[in-house]
């Protein structure tokens, strides 16, 4: 059966299907990784999907052109399958469903340690 699947103004899919059960994979794929209708963070529209090539690993991510959040996209390891990353590892949703800006320190924890050893060494005794 062929499929059609609008993602969005900019954005549609045809394909070719051989049973529900295949239509319905695919479709809950597409729907995943292109009906992101706006940022995150700061809810605007302008976002474009990415991908980048660092030491032969590809990340993928969707970017916002305004706030410059992003919205992670993880790949499974046999490098076939794409998800939007909405949980953290312990399987508690993110704030702003996944979206964030990235920090060049890393996560949270380790910036206030950093901020700490800082504070620690601006003490003059």
């Amino acid at each position: 059966m062929k499929m059609k699947f609008v993602a969005g103004p900019r954005l549609s899919f045809e394909f070719e299907a051989s049973s529900a059960k295949v239509a319905i994979e695919v479709l809950s794929t597409l729907q995943e990784l292109f009906s992101e209708e706006e940022c995150g963070a700061c809810h605007s529209a302008r976002i474009k999907h990415n991908m980048r090539e660092v030491e032969g690993n590809r990340y993928y991510n969707i970017l916002c052109e305004d706030c410059g959040a992003q919205l992670a996209i993880g790949q499974k390891k046999d490098n076939k399958s794409l998800w939007v990353k909405r949980t953290d590892k312990d399987g508690n949703k993110l704030p702003n469903r996944g979206w964030y800006h990235w920090q060049k320190q890393g996560n949270p924890e380790q910036q206030a340690n950093s901020q700490k050893q800082e504070n620690d060494e601006d003490v003059p005794f």
